[in-house]
């Protein structure tokens, strides 16, 4: 029997059937357009339809998930093994994560031999993807679960990602910029490079005039700060933005000898926050420090 189990989130924005194959279970969180709440499937062709009916105008609200869905995931998972690290979309950004922590006191509770450790990984989206790579190695390296995440718990500091997009609404809805840096950003067409804090915060970085700019900001960056690309996989992730994110692959494999890339559509639970042609990079290097 393996040491332990790992589970994983929806946030991820991953492929359901990837991770399957990885014997990665899901809890999926729920998203809503005001008068009926979904389940995010972490489908393509849905995510691209919540894009597209945000360019028309509609919005949409996440929500976290309560105690009794991560007790009821948990109970099921305990099934397969004792022992699970669950990884978890940052406490930054949601407080789901208590709720997961919750769950997990209360199993242990009900049997001291249950081990469950709640990964707050620092992150999100593909971020999340990063980190389950790593628990992976270690798992087939035949850690036990304390030592495996001991060796996330520090891990999770060193997942670097970068943000951006030509579309400054959506963070003005959101609080990230107030209505007037949105609209004198919007008619000086400033594209925002944003980032995740120490503590797993979003924080805009850098605003620069036009998509070159951004660009070029970005690629200094990941220069600055990976560490052995040869040995890693760069994931980019776009809200609806293919030839974005494709242009992002070509642009960073002239630079950077990535072992591999991979390209996911953005899902609801981070996507309705940043609104339709994000893309995000994500990928190992030097420990986070901003605050």
């Amino acid at each position: 029997m393996k040491q332990f189990v790992i589970t994983i989130d929806s946030s991820c924005d991953g492929n359901p059937k990837e991770l399957f194959k990885k014997d990665v279970n899901v809890i999926y969180y729920n998203y809503s357009d005001g008068s009926t709440e979904y389940l995010d499937k972490m489908d393509e062709k849905e995510n691209i339809h919540i894009m597209n009916q945000m360019r028309e105008g509609k919005r949409f609200h996440t929500s976290q998930l309560n105690e009794y869905a991560y007790y009821y995931f948990f109970k099921n998972e305990l099934k397969r093994n004792k022992n699970i690290i669950h990884i978890s979309l940052t406490e930054g950004l949601s407080g789901s994560i208590n709720q997961a922590r919750k769950a997990a006191n209360k199993l242990h509770e009900e049997d001291p031999s249950i081990n469950i450790k709640i990964l707050d990984s620092l992150i999100a989206c593909n971020g999340e993807l990063v980190i389950l790579d790593e628990a992976i190695s270690l798992l087939n390296k035949g850690l036990d679960i304390e030592e495996a995440y001991s060796q996330l718990s520090i891990f999770v500091k060193h997942v670097n990602t970068f943000y951006t997009t030509d579309t400054l609404s959506y963070f003005v809805k959101g609080g990230r910029l107030s209505k007037v840096s949105g609209l004198l950003g919007t008619l000086l067409k400033i594209n925002p490079v944003l980032t995740c804090t120490s503590k797993g915060c979003l924080k805009v970085d850098k605003q620069l005039r036009g998509r070159k700019n951004a660009q070029n900001y970005i690629l200094e960056k990941v220069k600055e700060t990976v560490i052995l690309p040869q040995d890693q996989t760069l994931y980019i992730c776009h809200a609806d933005n293919k030839e974005g994110a494709e242009e992002y692959k070509h642009i960073l494999l002239k630079q950077f000898n990535f072992k591999e890339v991979k390209i996911y559509q953005m899902g609801p639970i981070i996507g309705t926050h940043t609104g339709p042609g994000l893309i995000a990079i994500f990928y190992k290097g030097k420990e986070r420090t901003q605050k």
